[in-house]
């Protein structure tokens, strides 16, 4: 059995190439950090606008789903989008805005896994009418909102580097440097 003598400097390199790694990752951290609320923003921004522009489409799925045709609740639903969207662009209390958002689409992924399982075949409204969303299945539906939740869990997960962020002082979701917008 053979030893590969190390020297020093193969260990720096070692040591800058995980130090390098590191850096990458606080960076890709912060990005994730500073983008995923306004990217969930967006799609709720986007998918209460256009319910509440035209109410229709997904009240049709809510008959085809439960037999209930209640343009009301798909108003209420898309005027909750749209302040939920607002609540993540202010930037006050973020971190319970994306815990909010998260459960938001986890319960509509759930919705459309259970139309996917009873066949319905109506579009969900969800994007309004008349957009080339119109035509994505519920399955694909149950992609887009799964990793909508998962992009607000991950951006809630992240630690904040105690270096950057003022005020933190770690350990808690809520505590100090909360509702900064960064």
């Amino acid at each position: 059995m053979t030893s590969v003598p190390t020297t020093a400097g193969s260990m720096n390199v070692r040591g800058r190439e995980r130090s390098n790694a590191t850096a990458a990752g606080a960076r890709v951290g912060s990005l994730l950090r500073r983008s995923a609320p306004w990217l969930i923003a967006s799609a709720l921004a986007f998918a209460g606008l256009a319910k509440l522009n035209d109410p229709t489409p997904a009240s049709d799925f809510l008959v085809d789903l439960v037999s209930v045709r209640s343009v009301g609740l798909v108003r209420v639903i898309a005027a909750v989008e749209v302040a939920l969207a607002l609540w993540l662009i202010v930037g006050v209390g973020r971190r319970a805005a994306l815990l909010a958002a998260a459960a938001a689409f986890t319960g509509f992924a759930v919705v459309h896994g259970w139309a996917s399982g009873a066949g319905v075949a109506t579009a969900c409204g969800c994007a309004g009418a008349g957009t080339p969303l119109d035509s994505v299945p519920a399955e694909g539906w149950i992609g887009i909102n799964a990793g909508l939740a998962l992009l607000a869990a991950l951006a809630v997960a992240r630690p904040r580097d105690r270096a950057t962020t003022p005020g933190a002082r770690g350990g808690g979701a809520d505590g100090p440097g909360e509702g900064d917008s960064t």
